[in-house]
């Protein structure tokens, strides 16, 4: 079981996360987006921030005072599951880009910059473990992440939305990043089916 501590040390780690992605790292790209399609701008700020919320609600050592006073929630099972493919598949995407194409992003200038990026997101991925067990899981979740997702993807790269890439990086990331929509949504509804919470 998690302390206190480390409860809080979590939740504060993905809002920092969050808040430095969305005033930062992203705020050039939103400032020259519609802002109809910020929300598939901003993939890891918005999951790490979303994921804070998910652990927040969904692990056990919250102090008795909040949950006394947090009202019951309705069934958030199938916003926890996009919480959940969300990192996986972000983390992910951003550690793949940044080890393939290193050249473009390891520069002496961006160097830390984006190895302390790398390390964030490879917490984002491992972090996905401490809401399995948590979540229960139906099958028409399926349907609902695989288009969440891959209108996200098509964003991305018909519009533009998605993160700094190398335009030689463009015609093979499409393709990946929709399989990796398929993939981590079926790996996380095995995963979390097999511990699914009833």
């Amino acid at each position: 079981m998690f302390t206190r501590l480390l409860f809080w040390l979590i939740i504060m780690a993905n809002l920092g996360g969050a808040a430095f992605g969305f005033l930062v790292y992203y705020s050039q790209q939103l400032s020259s987006t519609d802002p109809f399609l910020w929300l598939f701008v901003v993939d890891c700020p918005l999951y790490a921030l979303l994921f804070a919320v998910a652990f927040f609600f969904r692990a056990e050592p919250r102090p008795r005072l909040l949950r006394a006073w947090l009202p019951r929630l309705p069934d958030l099972s199938p916003i926890w599951f996009l919480i959940f493919v969300g990192a996986l598949k972000y983390g992910f995407w951003t550690v793949f880009v940044l080890t393939a194409y290193s050249p473009y992003y390891f520069t002496p200038g961006a160097g830390f910059l984006y190895a302390v990026l790398y390390g964030a997101h490879l917490f984002l991925i491992f972090e996905t473990v401490l809401l399995v067990g948590r979540i229960r899981v139906r099958e028409a979740f399926l349907p609902l992440s695989l288009a969440w997702f891959m209108a996200n993807d098509l964003s991305d790269y018909l519009l533009g939305t998605h993160p700094p890439l190398p335009d030689s990086a463009l015609t093979f990331m499409f393709p990946a990043t929709m399989a990796m929509t398929v993939v981590f949504t079926l790996l996380a509804y095995l995963i979390l089916g097999r511990y699914s919470r009833e």
